[in-house]
């Protein structure tokens, strides 16, 4: 939750961005805000890159230039961010850049109550490890922490091959579905 806060934090405030809102409207320069989002990538190790999506569903501006002009409006964060009008955090992904499991996060462009487009960045899957520690679980050596996300994927894996896929356990499978059911969980 804490690494997923600050980067919605981060986006809010690129998503204010005079800068960001005048590319939006069709007045802006993308070179200034391609080079906000470098500032951006480089000053956080965590991320994968960041980008500016347009109303259609194209990226408009980002670290990464080789996907200005691609499309993400086949991606459900897209949809969801436009419908909701707030911050989403996606399903665990494969990356378009690298194949890597990512977990994007959106921040809404908003002028008049009317979403523009979205400033979104790509979260590693590896960089949730910083916050799990191998040192097993209940002092046992022999067990370890994963994370799962509501939908049953495994977002981290001490097993970077089961990243992305349906967890396993049916005792997680159970609490992966009472969360869905909006009961309280707890262990």
């Amino acid at each position: 939750d804490a690494l997923i806060e600050k980067e919605i934090a981060e986006l809010h405030g690129l998503a204010e961005s005079n800068d960001v809102i005048n590319l939006l409207l069709g007045h802006g320069d993308a070179e200034s805000v391609n080079k906000i989002f470098d500032r951006h990538a480089k000053s956080v190790d965590n991320i994968e890159g960041v980008f500016l999506v347009d109303k259609n569903g194209n990226d408009i501006a980002g670290n990464d230039r080789k996907l200005i002009g691609k499309s993400f409006k086949d991606r459900q964060y897209t949809s969801d961010t436009f419908n909701n009008k707030k911050p989403i955090v996606s399903e665990v992904l494969a990356s378009k850049v690298t194949g890597e499991p990512i977990v994007m996060v959106t921040y809404p462009v908003t002028v008049d109550g009317d979403v523009k487009g979205f400033v979104s960045c790509a979260v590693k899957c590896s960089s949730f490890s910083k916050f799990v520690k191998d040192e097993g679980v209940a002092g046992l050596k022999s067990g370890y922490t994963y994370i799962v996300d509501e939908k049953g994927n495994i977002v981290y894996h001490k097993d970077k091959e089961k990243i992305g896929k349906p967890v396993e356990n049916d005792a997680i499978k159970g609490v992966v579905e009472k969360s869905k059911s909006g009961q309280k969980v707890s262990m």
